[in-house]
């Protein structure tokens, strides 16, 4: 497996280090993390279902009006609805109306209502996760939340500010190059090398995961 020293000067070399340190996304601090309400953790988990097999574009697009529709995604007024608030959700023509996608928004507003409780907070319980175990925190979303299997719920973290990679189409790409994996990674066993290789790399560097992500993607 290549070192992360020479994956940086490949990246470097393709797109110049100016250019290279403009892409690198933001980070938040666990102080910043913490500060962030319930409501704007669902927020953008809703969004990130909506966007999942849709045009990002046309989302964003609607997003005022899901916001309206969905009461600023506020959990406590989400985590019980009657029949009739979900039917006029369902034919809300404000947002996107595909009944699986608001299903897992609500399912979500549990998630995020249940989690907040246990943990003082929905922000306190992703800032404190620890970064050595990212694929855990993958793992407890998918698993528990609802529709954030796959890279939707790494989205989903890199968006709200959360310290992590992703396993983005160009990353894929020198994720084989390299020798992690030898395709998309799908299965148990390739997951886990991807983040064996991730962990690796921020071993040697010491640079944070979402900069090492991108500086993999951009070294292809």
């Amino acid at each position: 497996m290549k070192s992360f020293e020479s994956i940086n000067k490949d990246a470097v070399r393709k797109h110049g280090e100016r250019v290279l340190n403009s892409r690198l996304p933001n980070a938040k601090s666990a102080r910043a993390l913490y500060a962030v309400t319930d409501g704007r953790y669902l927020s953008e988990m809703a969004k990130c279902i909506f966007q999942a097999g849709f045009v990002w574009k046309v989302v964003d697009k609607l997003w005022l009006g899901f916001e309206e529709v969905f009461l600023r995604f506020s959990p406590k007024d989400l985590v019980d609805p009657k029949p009739r608030q979900i039917d006029s959700i369902k034919q809300d023509r404000r947002i996107i109306r595909n009944a699986q996608k608001i299903k897992a928004v609500l399912d979500s507003a549990r998630f995020v209502s249940r989690v907040s409780s246990e943990h003082g907070g929905f922000g306190k319980f992703i800032a404190r996760w620890p970064g050595d175990d990212l694929a855990g925190l993958w793992n407890k979303l998918s698993r528990e939340g609802s529709s954030l299997g796959g890279i939707t719920g790494p989205r989903f973290l890199r968006n709200v500010g959360k310290d992590t990679y992703i396993f983005s189409p160009d990353g894929v790409k020198e994720l084989i190059a390299t020798g992690v994996i030898s395709k998309a990674p799908a299965s148990k066993t390739a997951l886990t090398a991807c983040h064996q290789a991730f962990s690796r790399w921020h071993d040697e560097s010491g640079r944070r995961y979402c900069d090492i992500s991108m500086v993999v993607a951009c070294s292809v």
